[in-house]
């Protein structure tokens, strides 16, 4: 079994989680998470012969950006260092109230 890790950009809400996490659970991937806040999108493929190009493809047709992991860490690196501050204290009051981002 693999696990895939993306990067998603273009969630806002937990709306937008559920839309990704509805498609991928629908197109057959299994112990899929997706985080709203962080971007971060995890499914395994289980020997089925999926197509990550597809999932991609069908993710971005959802209105959202795949990047790849090198891609995502770059892209936060980036970010502006007051912004950067303000999302980590944002993780860390949702992780404080015990949401953990999962859908």
């Amino acid at each position: 079994m693999n696990t895939v890790k993306w990067k998603v950009e273009g969630m806002t809400c937990s709306h937008c989680a559920l839309t990704i996490s509805n498609y991928l659970q629908k197109e057959g991937l299994k112990n899929v998470r997706v985080n709203p806040i962080d971007g971060q999108v995890t499914f395994d493929i289980d020997g089925q012969p999926v197509q990550e190009e597809k999932i991609s493809n069908g993710i971005e047709s959802l209105g959202y950006k795949v990047l790849s992991t090198k891609e995502g860490a770059s892209h936060e690196k980036q970010m502006n260092p007051q912004l950067r501050r303000e999302c980590h204290k944002l993780r860390r009051e949702i992780s404080v109230n015990g949401w953990d981002g999962r859908s």
